[in-house]
């Protein structure tokens, strides 16, 4: 795709912003998925340094991707399906009181609490109960990283 004064896109540098999008996007999403498109995107700036025209690149990175992507499903599936008999970190929350920080709306999507010295996004476990700056909740649940918070039990 030619630019302004005649100059064409390096290619090399097109497969380079590609496998850093994916890479970066592998971290972000779990599931091994994403990897082998960026490798394959590694495999096709090699060959774009030998003058391949742009249809052989993209044929090598759909090809290799598809292929390392169907080869290696089986062996990745075990990996993620892999349980833990040890709590997650933020199952360990569960049950603790926390103080709001920030006023806890999910209408909004504001909230914050404080747990020990940590501070941690937060919303209700109902969306018509709003916690305010220094109400005492209790943690039910977590979202993601979000915690769940609801009202403290009554004191008998």
């Amino acid at each position: 795709m030619p630019r302004e004064g005649g100059e064409g896109v390096e290619m090399w540098l097109v497969w380079i912003i590609i496998a850093v999008i994916l890479f970066i996007g592998e971290i972000l999403i779990p599931g091994f998925f994403l990897l082998w498109f960026g490798i394959g995107a590694l495999l096709s700036l090699l060959l774009s340094f030998s003058g391949a025209s742009v249809f052989w690149q993209l044929v090598v990175w759909a090809v290799s991707s598809t292929v390392l992507f169907l080869v290696t499903k089986p062996l990745t599936a075990n990996w993620t399906k892999r349980g833990s008999s040890y709590p997650k970190f933020m199952d360990t929350f569960i049950g603790k009181p926390a103080l709001v920080t920030k006023t806890v709306d999910n209408v909004s999507g504001t909230g914050l609490v404080k747990v020990g010295s940590d501070v941690w996004s937060a919303k209700s476990e109902r969306d018509d109960i709003v916690f305010h700056e220094g109400d005492k909740v209790l943690i039910v649940g977590h979202e993601g990283n979000r915690l769940v918070v609801s009202a403290p039990p009554d004191p008998e």
